[in-house]
């Protein structure tokens, strides 16, 4: 996840969404709106603080290149695509961007998680298939939380994201 160092160059803003009302069965939505950067994740830094969730990320505005697991994408506007908090990885981007990002415990995307976890780093185009669903959704889900029209509380909500997310991988 992004360290210290970057924290004045992005603008952050956390949101946990309920899915069961556990603690555990939480997940979060970061929008972020930043200048082009590198970010790196080292096994240093997992050891030191895992949380066990993948990321899936929208990119609203710019370009990013991603690297895990021996896989790369490049992203443009409008693609998604999920990263393993538990895996090394490396995210660059050039110039200025903007990206949602839905950190997802793993727990809560059992039995899947092998399979989620399989596609990280692979772009999803978000102009076909269940993506082209998704990617909006997520997006107004996104702007609902910032403007207050969305609950972080709605149980429903977050069931519902949870299950989108699967269906990606599936």
């Amino acid at each position: 996840v992004f360290g210290p160092q970057f924290a004045q160059a992005l603008e952050v803003r956390v949101t946990r969404i309920g899915v069961d009302g556990d603690e555990a069965d939480r997940f979060s939505n970061r929008p972020i709106a930043a200048d082009g950067h590198g970010v790196r994740r080292t096994r240093r830094a997992i050891a030191a603080d895992d949380p066990e969730q993948f990321e899936l990320s929208l990119l609203l505005a710019g370009t990013q290149e991603l690297h895990q697991a021996d896989r790369d994408a490049v992203l443009g506007p409008g693609d998604l695509v999920c990263m393993d908090s538990s895996r090394p990885y490396r995210v660059s981007s050039p110039d200025a961007f903007e990206m949602l990002v839905f950190a997802v415990p793993k727990v809560l995307l059992r039995p899947h998680v092998d399979v989620v976890g399989a596609r990280t780093a692979s772009a999803i185009p978000a102009r076909a298939g269940l993506a082209a669903l998704v990617a909006p959704f997520l997006r107004s889900v996104g702007d609902g939380l910032l403007d207050g029209t969305v609950s972080e509380d709605d149980a429903d909500l977050g069931e519902g994201v949870v299950d989108l997310v699967r269906g990606l991988f599936a």
